[in-house]
C-alpha cells in the first residue's frame, strides 16, 4: 500500500468498495446541507456562507428590535464592509488559471496506471519526467 503524508493522500490498493465510501463521505460531507448543520466553521460553499451571512444578520436585527441585542455576544456585522471583505477573499482564493488540459491528462494516464498497479513509483517518476518535458517543450 503506498500512502503519503498530505492533505491528498493516494492509496493504490483501495478497493471499489472503499473508494464508493469514500467518495460518498464527501459527497455528503461537502453537500448543502452537512456544511448548514454545523456552524464551528466558516463553511466551504459560498452558498451556505451566503446564507448564513443572512442569518446572522438577521438575528442580530431581530434581537436589537426585541431589546435583548448584545454586542459581546453577537458583534455587529457591518454588513456592506465585512461581507464584501470576506467575498473578496473567497474571489481572490478562486483559481483563475487552470491547470493545461494537456498535463492533466498526462497526469490521469500515468496515475491511472500507478493505482492499478500497472507500474511501479520509479516508472511513474520516470514516464512523468519524460512526458511532461515532452508537452512543456511542445508548447515552446
Amino acid at each position: 500500500m503506498l500512502c503519503a503524508i498530505s492533505p491528498v493522500a493516494l492509496c493504490r490498493t483501495a478497493t471499489d468498495e472503499e473508494k464508493t465510501i469514500a467518495y460518498t463521505f464527501l459527497k455528503v460531507y461537502l453537500s448543502k446541507e452537512a456544511m448548514q448543520e454545523d456552524v464551528s466553521f466558516l463553511p466551504v460553499r459560498k452558498d451556505v456562507l451566503t446564507d448564513m451571512f443572512a442569518r446572522y444578520q438577521a438575528t442580530a436585527e431581530q434581537d436589537a428590535e426585541f431589546g435583548i441585542y448584545n454586542p459581546e455576544v453577537m458583534p455587529e456585522l457591518d454588513w456592506d464592509k465585512d461581507v464584501k471583505f470576506l467575498n473578496n477573499l473567497i474571489d481572490k482564493g478562486v483559481v483563475k488559471k487552470t491547470f493545461p488540459a494537456g498535463l492533466q491528462k498526462v497526469f490521469d494516464e500515468e496515475l491511472g496506471d500507478y493505482l492499478n498497479g500497472r507500474i511501479d513509483e520509479k516508472a511513474l517518476t520516470n514516464h512523468l519526467k519524460s512526458r511532461v518535458w515532452l508537452y512543456l517543450e511542445e508548447m515552446k
